[in-house]
């Protein structure tokens, strides 16, 4: 899965995988009846096909609001409808629910670590996306002088040539500062 912090588990309950970074957290949403009228057994046979996923953070960036609560579900044809409406019923209970909810310190602890080491990995990923880019643009603005050296005539490589060759000598050469003496 894509975008997955290091260190959740996944757990497996009578329907949808959950990924959490602390057991506690699944305990609290999910032993519920309320819960288990979408995702028993029997209940996600029939509702489960149209709930994707739930995704809630307190570190939500992009938007004003730093809490998010965020839910995907596959819509059914119009004649079935109907089924959606316990897991639409499951929004404005998971608001209330998780509104309630504190983490302990412990488990705060652990979010926190698991958070900056994903955001770690993620800026290494970046840098080294950045490099790749970086040399294949230097090995295709190469290329392109290489094709264009290639159409040139004998005597505009001459005088390429001997541009580089002035070049070199003037780097070459020490560096010579004036200054004004009083």
């Amino acid at each position: 899965m894509r975008g997955v912090q290091p260190g959740l588990r996944r757990r497996y309950l009578c329907g949808p995988p959950f990924l959490y970074g602390s057991p506690s957290i699944v305990e609290f949403l999910c032993l519920d009846r309320f819960c288990a009228s979408v995702f028993g057994e029997k209940a996600f046979e029939k509702f489960g096909k149209g709930f994707i996923s739930m995704h809630f953070s307190d570190q939500h960036s992009g938007t004003t609001h730093k809490k998010m609560l965020l839910f995907k579900f596959a819509l059914p044809d119009a004649k079935n409808m109907a089924d959606m409406n316990r897991l639409v019923a499951l929004i404005p209970y998971y608001i209330d629910l998780i509104g309630r909810y504190k983490l302990s310190s412990q488990a705060r602890s652990k979010t926190e670590s698991a958070r900056s080491k994903a955001a770690q990995e993620a800026y290494k990923e970046q840098q080294n996306a950045r490099q790749e880019a970086l040399q294949k643009r230097k090995a295709d603005r190469k290329k392109m002088v290489e094709e264009a050296e290639a159409k040139l005539g004998a005597e505009a490589i001459r005088k390429k040539e001997s541009k580089d060759r002035a070049r070199q000598a003037k780097k070459a050469m020490p560096r010579v500062r004036m200054t004004r003496a009083h």
